[in-house]
């Protein structure tokens, strides 16, 4: 097979027919080293697409055939296939998080929404918001709050915060957030960096629609008193 691949590379589906069909006798790591050693991404796509629904966790190095599948898909381009693995909250276990995680930072993908989606169901909220910001990708940031988790926002701007963010994408943030988070913490998190004068405005505007909770109108008072 190795052979076939080298010297002629339209040897190619002839090569993941054999490795499909063969794969129970040769070995799966056997097949998928064929097609790694010669940078084979596309057999190594079809091959492993091919027995992908077969590989359960009592199947022998699971987690490195999931991770050599989603590893192929993506330098196939076949992100759509990527994120649906990633998103799919049954296949958490099917694969290392943390070198899923490390991969995909690595190959700076265009459109990071596997890494986005990856980060929020294995909580590595911070790392993505930091990822996000120094590469530029507030598009991204704003799609991960507004469309895939409301709820992080407080650990988002929390650290965007420490990342130095300027003021007014906070704010830009926080108008289009709303009231849909956890208030409470997230005015703690301005309160613990010393920056709750940014949320003024966005206080007034929770106030306004008859938000009850203490913590906002503590944090309101207390800007009306700091500034006299």
């Amino acid at each position: 097979m190795s052979e076939m691949l080298r010297h002629n590379r339209q040897n190619l589906q002839l090569v993941v027919n054999i490795a499909t069909t063969y794969c129970s006798k040769l070995g799966n790591e056997k097949c998928i080293k064929v097609f790694s050693d010669l940078g084979a991404f596309e057999g190594l796509f079809y091959f492993l697409g091919a027995i992908i629904n077969t590989i359960t966790k009592d199947t022998e190095n699971y987690q490195e055939i999931y991770f050599r599948y989603i590893e192929a898909a993506t330098k196939c381009n076949q992100l759509r296939l990527v994120e649906a693995i990633i998103s799919d909250k049954e296949k958490v276990e099917m694969y290392d998080p943390v070198r899923m995680k490390n991969f995909f930072k690595e190959m700076k993908l265009a459109d990071p929404k596997p890494l986005i989606f990856l980060c929020d169901i294995h909580g590595y909220v911070d790392e993505l918001t930091e990822y996000l910001f120094k590469n530029n990708f507030n598009k991204y940031i704003e799609i991960y709050l507004f469309k895939v988790n409301p709820k992080a926002a407080p650990e988002v701007l929390g650290k965007l915060i420490d990342l130095e963010c300027d003021e007014s994408y906070l704010k830009q943030l926080l108008y289009n957030i709303r009231g849909n988070c956890d208030l409470q913490a997230l005015i703690a998190g301005f309160e613990k960096r010393n920056k709750v004068r940014v949320l003024e405005q966005w206080l007034d505007q929770r106030v306004s629609e008859g938000i009850q909770l203490p913590a906002v109108h503590n944090a309101l008072a207390k800007i009306k008193i700091d500034t006299n």
